[in-house]
């Protein structure tokens, strides 16, 4: 930390010559605006069955039924965090205290280890993304039955409650599963709003930091994308592909067709499925 510190001082001294306001506006502009989306793994025990009362936050309450109190609530915070990685605490110490002011105005948490510090954040439901694995696929399709199945055949029926819209699955899952895995995964999460399908890597789970159990953080080389239009009923196909792909993109093209018939009954926003090479942040040549 020590030679990061001098490095900055005798490779550019000219810098730290600069008012302490524009250092600190330019040690800003090296930070990542705004956060790509993650890669946040399935974990069991997400999925809780929730009997609404007036306190409800999101206002959905009925004071004269109470059979339609009874919800499916997918808790994405139980997901855990993926570390957000800034070589910018590696510099200097003025520049780490820029990253942790970011990271603070940003809601990450911080914590430090040996004096160091850590930035992760939890799912953000708006902008990432829920990895199903291979081996977890039939656990995530089957929990919500094993749930139901314990309950009072009254509370069988409770509408979901959940804000995770985008989905990602490994290439070998699709041949596995096909239409039926999104049927099912529209079935339980409403509005579903991307479906990425990621080509096959070794995608294993990861530790940024086992101290302090944070997930890798993981990015995307995109291959091609096909947004359904509610409107016009059909599918917009757009971006390069991969090579030596063509079975493959080819499975992609049924498996868009067997989806019509769901995607006609959804009012909701366009559903977009997007094929990508997932890629663990420490490979990725960037600054921050």
């Amino acid at each position: 930390m020590a030679n990061a510190s001098r490095i900055a001082v005798t490779d550019f001294p000219l810098f730290m010559s600069l008012a302490p306001e524009l250092r600190s506006k330019i040690w800003l502009h090296t930070l990542p605006d705004p956060i790509k989306p993650a890669l946040f793994r399935y974990k069991k025990g997400c999925w809780h069955l929730l009997h609404l009362t007036k306190y409800d936050p999101c206002g959905e309450y009925d004071p004269l039924d109470d059979t339609k109190n009874m919800r499916l609530e997918f808790r994405h915070n139980m997901l855990g965090h993926v570390q957000i990685e800034t070589r910018l605490v590696s510099v200097n110490h003025e520049a780490r205290e820029v990253a942790v002011r970011w990271a603070h105005k940003k809601g990450f948490v911080v914590q430090e280890i040996e004096e160091y510090p850590i930035f992760s954040c939890p799912f953000n439901p708006g902008r990432d993304i829920l990895y199903i694995p291979p081996d977890e696929v039939v656990r995530f399709l089957a929990e919500t039955d094993d749930i139901l199945n314990k309950v009072e055949p009254a509370n069988r029926d409770p509408l979901p409650r959940t804000f995770v819209k985008n989905f990602a699955i490994m290439e070998v899952s699709l041949w596995a599963h096909g239409p039926s895995f999104l049927r099912r995964v529209f079935k339980n999460f409403l509005p579903v709003g991307m479906l990425v399908i990621l080509i096959d890597t070794e995608l294993g789970t990861e530790f940024a930091d086992r101290y302090l159990n944070l997930q890798e953080r993981w990015e995307f080389r995109k291959g091609g994308a096909w947004v359904w239009d509610n409107k016009k009923k059909l599918w917009n196909g757009h971006g390069r592909r991969f090579r030596d792909k063509l079975k493959f993109y080819s499975l992609v093209d049924r498996s868009r067709e067997g989806l019509r018939g769901v995607l006609a009954c959804d009012d909701g926003p366009n559903f977009k499925i997007q094929l990508a090479a997932a890629i663990p942040l420490r490979y990725r040549r960037s600054f921050y």
